[in-house]
Protein backbone atom coordinates (compact mmCIF):
# COMPACT_ATOMS: atom_id res chain seq x y z
CA UNK A 1 0.00 0.00 0.00
CA UNK A 2 1.46 3.41 -0.86
CA UNK A 3 1.62 6.28 1.46
CA UNK A 4 0.09 9.49 0.32
CA UNK A 5 3.86 10.63 -0.86
CA UNK A 6 4.60 7.34 -2.91
CA UNK A 7 1.13 8.38 -4.76
CA UNK A 8 2.59 12.08 -5.60
CA UNK A 9 5.76 10.20 -6.29
CA UNK A 10 4.05 7.58 -8.45
CA UNK A 11 2.23 10.60 -10.38
CA UNK A 12 5.51 12.26 -11.10
CA UNK A 13 6.79 9.36 -12.25
CA UNK A 14 3.68 9.09 -15.08
CA UNK A 15 4.39 12.54 -15.83
CA UNK A 16 8.46 11.84 -16.79
CA UNK A 17 7.20 9.36 -18.82
CA UNK A 18 4.22 11.03 -20.54
CA UNK A 19 7.17 14.29 -21.24
CA UNK A 20 9.71 11.44 -22.28
CA UNK A 21 7.20 10.25 -24.53
CA UNK A 22 6.73 13.74 -26.50
CA UNK A 23 9.50 14.39 -27.33
CA UNK A 24 9.92 10.96 -29.08
CA UNK A 25 6.53 11.97 -30.70
CA UNK A 26 8.12 14.98 -32.30
CA UNK A 27 8.94 14.13 -36.06
CA UNK A 28 12.66 14.80 -35.55
CA UNK A 29 14.62 14.13 -32.72
CA UNK A 30 17.93 15.93 -33.37
CA UNK A 31 21.01 14.38 -32.34
CA UNK A 32 25.02 15.20 -30.94
CA UNK A 33 26.87 12.54 -30.02
CA UNK A 34 29.74 13.24 -27.17
CA UNK A 35 32.29 11.19 -28.59
CA UNK A 36 33.69 9.85 -32.32
CA UNK A 37 31.48 6.73 -32.21
CA UNK A 38 28.76 8.24 -35.10
CA UNK A 39 25.66 7.09 -34.41
CA UNK A 40 26.47 4.03 -32.36
CA UNK A 41 26.48 5.89 -29.20
CA UNK A 42 23.12 7.98 -29.45
CA UNK A 43 21.90 4.23 -30.77
CA UNK A 44 22.50 2.63 -27.60
CA UNK A 45 21.75 5.73 -25.23
CA UNK A 46 18.15 5.98 -27.08
CA UNK A 47 17.59 2.24 -27.06
CA UNK A 48 17.53 1.78 -23.17
CA UNK A 49 16.29 4.85 -22.56
CA UNK A 50 12.96 3.70 -24.15
CA UNK A 51 13.66 0.31 -22.62
CA UNK A 52 14.14 1.82 -19.15
CA UNK A 53 10.86 3.98 -19.53
CA UNK A 54 8.56 1.23 -20.64
CA UNK A 55 9.90 -0.51 -17.58
CA UNK A 56 8.86 1.56 -15.84
CA UNK A 57 5.08 1.92 -17.10
CA UNK A 58 4.81 -1.47 -16.41
CA UNK A 59 6.29 -0.98 -12.67
CA UNK A 60 4.10 1.41 -11.65
CA UNK A 61 1.05 -0.45 -13.11
CA UNK A 62 1.78 -3.51 -11.09
CA UNK A 63 2.41 -1.45 -7.80
CA UNK A 64 -0.94 0.32 -8.98
CA UNK A 65 -2.58 -3.08 -8.73
CA UNK A 66 -0.88 -3.84 -5.85
CA UNK A 67 0.77 -6.34 -7.08
CA UNK A 68 3.11 -8.32 -4.39
CA UNK A 69 6.73 -6.66 -3.99
CA UNK A 70 8.50 -9.73 -4.97
CA UNK A 71 7.12 -10.13 -8.08
CA UNK A 72 7.54 -6.70 -9.37
CA UNK A 73 11.60 -6.63 -8.19
CA UNK A 74 13.26 -8.14 -11.37
CA UNK A 75 11.45 -6.07 -13.35
CA UNK A 76 13.05 -2.87 -11.58
CA UNK A 77 16.23 -4.83 -11.65
CA UNK A 78 16.33 -4.57 -15.63
CA UNK A 79 14.75 -1.09 -15.50
CA UNK A 80 17.78 0.00 -12.51
CA UNK A 81 20.67 -1.63 -15.50
CA UNK A 82 19.23 -0.12 -18.57
CA UNK A 83 18.90 3.17 -16.78
CA UNK A 84 22.57 3.74 -15.51
CA UNK A 85 23.73 2.29 -18.25
CA UNK A 86 22.19 4.46 -20.60
CA UNK A 87 23.72 7.06 -18.77
CA UNK A 88 27.25 5.38 -18.53
CA UNK A 89 27.52 5.21 -21.67
CA UNK A 90 25.98 9.18 -23.20
CA UNK A 91 28.57 10.33 -20.53
CA UNK A 92 31.59 8.12 -22.01
CA UNK A 93 33.54 8.01 -24.38
CA UNK A 94 33.75 4.84 -27.21
CA UNK A 95 32.12 2.86 -24.44
CA UNK A 96 29.57 2.16 -27.09
CA UNK A 97 32.02 0.13 -29.18
CA UNK A 98 33.45 -1.50 -26.12
CA UNK A 99 29.50 -2.65 -25.42
CA UNK A 100 29.50 -3.62 -29.37
CA UNK A 101 32.23 -6.05 -27.92
CA UNK A 102 30.78 -7.83 -25.31
CA UNK A 103 27.31 -8.34 -27.35
CA UNK A 104 29.32 -9.61 -29.76
CA UNK A 105 31.10 -12.17 -27.61
CA UNK A 106 27.80 -12.69 -26.10
CA UNK A 107 26.41 -13.94 -28.98
CA UNK A 108 29.18 -16.45 -30.03
CA UNK A 109 28.29 -18.13 -27.05
CA UNK A 110 25.21 -18.34 -27.67
CA UNK A 111 26.12 -19.79 -31.42
CA UNK A 112 27.80 -22.65 -28.92
CA UNK A 113 25.39 -23.19 -26.72
CA UNK A 114 22.79 -23.19 -29.43
CA UNK A 115 24.86 -26.07 -31.58
CA UNK A 116 25.47 -28.08 -28.85
CA UNK A 117 21.52 -28.53 -27.89
CA UNK A 118 19.63 -30.92 -30.19
CA UNK A 119 16.23 -29.28 -29.70
CA UNK A 120 17.42 -26.11 -30.81
CA UNK A 121 20.43 -26.86 -33.69
CA UNK A 122 18.19 -25.64 -36.62
CA UNK A 123 18.24 -21.69 -35.23
CA UNK A 124 21.38 -20.90 -34.85
CA UNK A 125 21.56 -19.27 -37.91
CA UNK A 126 18.95 -16.96 -36.83
CA UNK A 127 21.42 -15.60 -33.85
CA UNK A 128 22.30 -12.00 -35.79
CA UNK A 129 25.61 -10.74 -36.35
CA UNK A 130 27.49 -13.04 -34.81
CA UNK A 131 30.10 -13.46 -37.43
CA UNK A 132 30.97 -9.91 -37.44
CA UNK A 133 34.55 -8.67 -36.59
CA UNK A 134 35.65 -7.33 -32.97
CA UNK A 135 36.32 -4.12 -32.88
CA UNK A 136 39.72 -2.77 -31.98
CA UNK A 137 41.74 0.35 -30.36
CA UNK A 138 39.81 2.51 -28.20
CA UNK A 139 36.90 0.00 -27.56
CA UNK A 140 39.67 -2.12 -25.23
CA UNK A 141 39.36 0.98 -22.96
CA UNK A 142 36.69 -0.16 -21.26
CA UNK A 143 36.64 -3.77 -22.52
CA UNK A 144 35.96 -4.82 -18.36
CA UNK A 145 33.33 -2.46 -17.92
CA UNK A 146 31.26 -3.68 -20.82
CA UNK A 147 31.79 -7.02 -19.77
CA UNK A 148 31.09 -6.75 -15.60
CA UNK A 149 28.26 -4.31 -14.36
CA UNK A 150 29.83 -3.81 -11.23
CA UNK A 151 32.89 -1.88 -13.10
CA UNK A 152 30.99 -0.15 -14.85
CA UNK A 153 28.47 1.36 -12.41
CA UNK A 154 31.66 2.02 -10.21
CA UNK A 155 32.79 4.45 -13.33
CA UNK A 156 30.38 6.43 -11.44
CA UNK A 157 31.45 9.13 -8.61
CA UNK A 158 28.65 7.20 -6.63
CA UNK A 159 29.79 4.11 -8.02
CA UNK A 160 29.87 1.94 -5.42
CA UNK A 161 26.27 2.95 -3.76
CA UNK A 162 25.08 2.55 -7.51
CA UNK A 163 26.15 -1.24 -7.23
CA UNK A 164 25.16 -1.76 -3.58
CA UNK A 165 21.43 -1.42 -4.88
CA UNK A 166 22.08 -3.20 -7.76
CA UNK A 167 23.18 -6.18 -5.62
CA UNK A 168 20.28 -5.72 -3.56
CA UNK A 169 18.37 -5.92 -6.45
CA UNK A 170 19.55 -9.41 -7.83
CA UNK A 171 18.83 -11.17 -4.43
CA UNK A 172 15.67 -10.99 -5.01
CA UNK A 173 15.62 -11.72 -8.42
CA UNK A 174 18.02 -14.72 -8.74
CA UNK A 175 16.88 -18.35 -7.61
CA UNK A 176 18.08 -18.31 -4.51
CA UNK A 177 17.47 -17.76 -0.18
CA UNK A 178 16.07 -14.15 -0.76
CA UNK A 179 13.40 -15.02 -2.62
CA UNK A 180 12.58 -18.32 -1.31
CA UNK A 181 12.39 -16.15 1.98
CA UNK A 182 9.37 -14.28 0.79
CA UNK A 183 7.28 -17.58 0.87
CA UNK A 184 8.20 -19.05 4.57
CA UNK A 185 7.28 -17.69 7.57
CA UNK A 186 8.86 -18.88 10.88
CA UNK A 187 7.04 -21.06 13.34
CA UNK A 188 6.76 -19.68 16.71
CA UNK A 189 9.58 -19.26 18.99
CA UNK A 190 10.71 -23.11 20.49
CA UNK A 191 9.31 -25.01 17.41
CA UNK A 192 12.88 -24.99 15.90
CA UNK A 193 13.55 -25.65 12.16
CA UNK A 194 9.03 -25.60 11.31
CA UNK A 195 7.54 -22.85 9.28
CA UNK A 196 4.27 -22.03 7.02
CA UNK A 197 4.58 -21.90 3.56
CA UNK A 198 3.22 -18.51 2.64
CA UNK A 199 1.25 -18.72 -1.42
CA UNK A 200 1.49 -14.92 -1.58
CA UNK A 201 4.70 -13.05 -1.34
CA UNK A 202 5.72 -11.33 2.19
CA UNK A 203 6.55 -7.66 1.08
CA UNK A 204 10.65 -7.88 0.85
CA UNK A 205 10.67 -3.75 0.29
CA UNK A 206 8.18 -1.38 0.85
CA UNK A 207 6.35 -0.12 -2.02
CA UNK A 208 6.59 3.57 -1.48
CA UNK A 209 10.93 2.85 -2.21
CA UNK A 210 9.66 0.69 -5.32
CA UNK A 211 8.35 3.37 -7.16
CA UNK A 212 10.79 5.89 -5.47
CA UNK A 213 13.99 3.74 -7.16
CA UNK A 214 11.83 3.93 -10.47
CA UNK A 215 11.13 7.44 -10.57
CA UNK A 216 14.75 7.95 -10.14
CA UNK A 217 15.68 5.51 -13.27
CA UNK A 218 13.41 7.21 -15.21
CA UNK A 219 15.14 10.48 -14.84
CA UNK A 220 18.86 9.39 -15.23
CA UNK A 221 17.23 7.81 -18.71
CA UNK A 222 15.77 10.68 -19.51
CA UNK A 223 19.28 13.02 -18.60
CA UNK A 224 20.92 10.48 -20.83
CA UNK A 225 18.74 11.03 -23.45
CA UNK A 226 19.55 15.01 -23.13
CA UNK A 227 23.06 14.83 -23.33
CA UNK A 228 23.06 13.17 -27.05
CA UNK A 229 20.53 15.70 -28.19
CA UNK A 230 21.21 18.67 -30.00
CA UNK A 231 18.84 20.47 -27.80
CA UNK A 232 20.64 20.10 -24.18
CA UNK A 233 18.29 22.48 -22.52
CA UNK A 234 14.81 20.92 -22.77
CA UNK A 235 13.59 18.98 -20.27
CA UNK A 236 16.75 19.57 -18.04
CA UNK A 237 14.66 21.99 -15.41
CA UNK A 238 12.17 19.47 -15.68
CA UNK A 239 14.55 16.66 -14.95
CA UNK A 240 16.19 18.68 -11.95
CA UNK A 241 12.54 19.71 -10.14
CA UNK A 242 11.79 16.19 -9.99
CA UNK A 243 15.14 15.03 -8.99
CA UNK A 244 15.08 17.46 -6.35
CA UNK A 245 11.57 15.81 -4.95
CA UNK A 246 13.00 12.26 -5.46
CA UNK A 247 15.93 13.72 -3.22
CA UNK A 248 18.35 13.00 -5.82
CA UNK A 249 21.00 14.62 -8.64
CA UNK A 250 20.07 14.23 -12.30
CA UNK A 251 23.10 13.75 -13.51
CA UNK A 252 25.73 11.29 -12.04
CA UNK A 253 28.96 12.18 -13.10
CA UNK A 254 31.77 9.98 -13.92
CA UNK A 255 34.48 9.58 -11.53
CA UNK A 256 38.46 10.89 -12.03
CA UNK A 257 39.35 7.23 -13.32
CA UNK A 258 36.76 6.76 -15.48
CA UNK A 259 37.49 9.99 -17.19
CA UNK A 260 41.35 9.09 -17.36
CA UNK A 261 40.64 5.87 -18.69
CA UNK A 262 38.59 7.45 -21.51
CA UNK A 263 41.11 10.20 -22.17
CA UNK A 264 39.00 12.86 -20.36
CA UNK A 265 36.63 14.18 -23.19
CA UNK A 266 33.49 14.45 -22.01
Amino acid sequence: MLSENGRAQLLSSRNLIASFDGVLDEEELRLRPRSGEALSQPAMVLGLAVHTHRLGALILDLIERETAVALVLPTLRACYEAALTAHWIAQSKNVAFAMFNEELRQRRGLQRSVRESISLNEIVEAIAHADEEYLSGNALTSKEQAQFIEQRLKDFDVGAEAYAYYRLLCGYTHAGASVVDQYLEEAAEGDAGAFTLLTEPSEAIPADAIVALTGCCLIWAGSAVRYISDDRIRRRQELRDAAAEFGIVPDLRLSFAAQDRQGRSR
